[in-house]
């Protein structure tokens, strides 16, 4: 009798084992969706369709400077669609990217009152 009890506690322990590993690959999984969601799903695509540049304007909406086909388009997106906004003929030139101040020298110039 004190070998099947035995069995039946090892179950049940595997069972919650099994159980919290499946809620830890789910938090897992939704912590994903969530972010992609706040980053609005904005993924690089490679072939025909090409995203050039995109600047988010709020949680929903985005403008956003594609090469689709040989085309390039400045498009707006939204919850409610997606529409052009201008039709390029030549691939418009973009200014290079600058590199964000470090969080350091930021706090530095906020203590001092500059910025």
């Amino acid at each position: 009798m004190e070998a099947a009890s035995l069995t039946d506690g090892t179950a049940a322990a595997a069972l919650r084992a099994f159980v919290a590993l499946l809620v830890v690959v789910a938090l897992i999984l939704a912590t994903a969706w969530g972010v992609r969601r706040l980053r609005g799903g904005f993924v690089p695509a490679a072939g025909w369709f090409r995203v050039r540049a995109a600047h988010a304007l709020g949680p929903r909406d985005r403008v956003m400077l594609v090469d689709a086909a040989g085309a390039h388009l400045l498009l707006s997106v939204g919850q409610n669609g997606v529409r052009v906004l201008h039709r390029y003929d030549d691939a418009p030139e973009l200014p290079e990217a600058q590199a964000a101040m470090p969080f350091a020298e930021r706090l530095a110039r906020m203590r001092r009152g500059g910025e």
